[in-house]
């Protein structure tokens, strides 16, 4: 497993992860979450959701401190991908 850490990634790489978990997961999240707040790990593909957004940075960084996230409401992003 990588050890990921805030320099490995570039922004412009955390958005294209997060958005390509994020779009594999949308209709699973969409069906029970929307409106919350989706935190993604993308090393682990690990999301962690919440109504609250601090919340789920909370929670994520919990589990992976000294990581980035991509973060989204969920519902929010539209885009055909």
């Amino acid at each position: 497993m990588s050890n990921q850490n805030v320099r490995d990634i570039t922004p412009g790489d955390l958005i294209t992860k997060g958005e390509e978990i994020y779009f594999n997961k949308r209709e699973e999240l969409e069906k029970t979450n929307l409106g919350h707040f989706a935190v993604i790990e993308t090393n682990t593909k690990e999301i962690f959701v919440d109504e609250d957004k601090y919340t789920a940075i909370q929670k994520a960084q919990v589990k992976h401190p000294h990581k980035l996230f991509y973060i989204v409401q969920i519902g929010k992003l539209k885009t055909d991908k």
